[in-house]
């Protein structure tokens, strides 16, 4: 008897518990800008640069705050994970490509780019890829990655 009244007032118990309420607004917005390596109408970039060349992604990052913001602007390699999902993930030793040979988008360009915008403006974020002189086969995988951070 004891059990079952402990399991009933363990059901109800978790029936009382409340979730919290989360925020998870951004409050900024990105838009991709045009390319002239662009391959296809796209709303990411798809690009085929020139082997031993530099070519410059551009993208606008809009405050949506009345308040000035600071960004962070970096790249993140593509991945699969053990489970064979597409994943980002910032570059590190552990996200090495596996075989030696194979080119990440970080080491394209392994800059972090910080721009502050002023409060409801736009900006203008300029990353430049060089492609090197050594072909790799294969598709580079990667995300732009943008965090908004406290200006102290």
């Amino acid at each position: 008897m004891k059990k079952l009244f402990l399991l009933l007032s363990f059901v109800f118990g978790s029936l009382l518990v409340t979730q919290l309420p989360v925020k998870a607004d951004a409050n900024f917005s990105i838009k991709k800008n045009e390319n002239q390596y662009q391959t296809k109408d796209a709303s990411f970039y798809d690009l085929l640069i020139p082997t031993d060349s530099t070519a410059q992604l551009s993208l606008t990052i809009s405050n949506n705050e009345s308040q000035t913001n600071k960004f962070k602007v970096s790249l993140y390699n593509g991945l699969t994970n053990n489970l064979g999902q597409i994943t980002y993930a910032a570059p590190s030793k552990a996200t090495l490509p596996f075989p030696s040979t194979s080119t990440t988008l970080s080491q394209l360009n392994a800059e972090t780019t910080e721009v502050e915008i002023a409060g409801n403006q736009s900006k203008e974020v300029l990353l430049n890829l060089t492609r090197p002189s050594v072909s790799s086969p294969g598709i580079i995988l990667g995300a732009i990655h943008v965090s908004k951070f406290q200006i102290m």
